[in-house]
């Protein structure tokens, strides 16, 4: 899980930079990989509020129904929270199944 997320970090602040709109396409697509399978991690380490950040995650990010905020200082932010989330996931994650 931890090079899911780090390519999903790099692909979302390279998407901060203004990208073209295929690349958001497939930012959506690693950040809602990333989302699912911290949420099967958070769940298989008995982390059931951590899913609950990962399945939140994964719906704001999902390519099949898309968010759409509009603004892109929003999704700055958005990105941001998302990093800061997946990457705190990550480590509760890692600690709870270390614990088990």
């Amino acid at each position: 899980m931890g090079l899911l997320v780090v390519v999903a970090t790099l692909v979302m602040l390279v998407g901060m930079l203004g990208m073209p709109s295929s690349f958001y396409t497939m930012l959506r697509i690693v950040v809602c990989l990333a989302a699912v399978v911290g949420f099967v991690s958070a769940r298989r380490a008995g982390l059931d509020h951590w899913g609950w950040v990962y399945g939140v995650i994964a719906v704001v990010y999902n390519p099949i129904a898309p968010v759409y905020l509009h603004s892109r200082g929003m999704w700055m932010i958005v990105n941001l929270i998302a990093i800061a989330l997946l990457w705190n996931g990550m480590q509760a994650t890692r600690r709870g199944v270390e614990e088990r």
